[in-house]
C-alpha cells in the first residue's frame, strides 16, 4: 500500500526516484503512523507497537528513517539493525542531496555487513 502511495506521481515518489533511481522501487516502505489522516497535514499518532512488529517480521539490515517523526520513533524503539536518518522527501527544502548522502551511507553499511569493516570479509 505505501509503495503505491509513494509512487503515484506525487512529490515523495519523484524525490525518492531522483535521489536513488529505480532501485527505490524495490524497497519496503512503512509508516510509523500507519493510520491515514482525513486531510493533508493531519497528524495521526505514532504506533510504536506497529513499528516493532514490522521490524520483527521484516528483519531489515538497514532502515532509512525519513523525517523527524520517523527518526524520533525509531530512536525510541529497540531496533536490532542500523538506522540511517534523512529528511522526509516532502520537506520544503532540497532533500535530494541529503537523501543521496544517506544512500551512500547505506551502501557503506551493506558493504561492511558483507565484507567486514576492513573490506576483506
Amino acid at each position: 500500500m505505501i509503495r503505491v502511495i509513494n509512487f503515484n506521481g506525487g512529490r515523495v515518489g519523484k524525490t525518492l526516484r531522483r535521489a536513488f533511481g529505480d532501485v527505490c522501487m524495490s524497497w519496503m516502505y512503512e509508516e510509523v503512523a500507519p493510520r491515514v489522516g482525513n486531510y493533508c497535514g493531519d497528524n495521526t499518532p505514532v504506533d510504536r507497537n506497529h513499528v516493532k512488529k514490522v521490524i520483527d517480521v521484516a528483519r531489515p539490515k538497514v532502515i532509512l528513517a525519513l523525517g523527524k517523526v520517523a527518526q524520533d520513533t525509531l530512536s525510541s524503539v529497540c531496533c536490532p539493525c542500523e538506522i540511517v536518518h534523512a529528511p522526509h522527501p516532502s520537506a520544503r527544502m532540497n532533500t535530494v542531496d541529503p537523501l543521496r548522502v544517506a544512500g551512500h551511507r547505506i551502501q557503506e553499511l551493506m558493504l561492511e555487513m558483507e565484507y567486514g569493516k576492513d573490506g576483506y570479509g
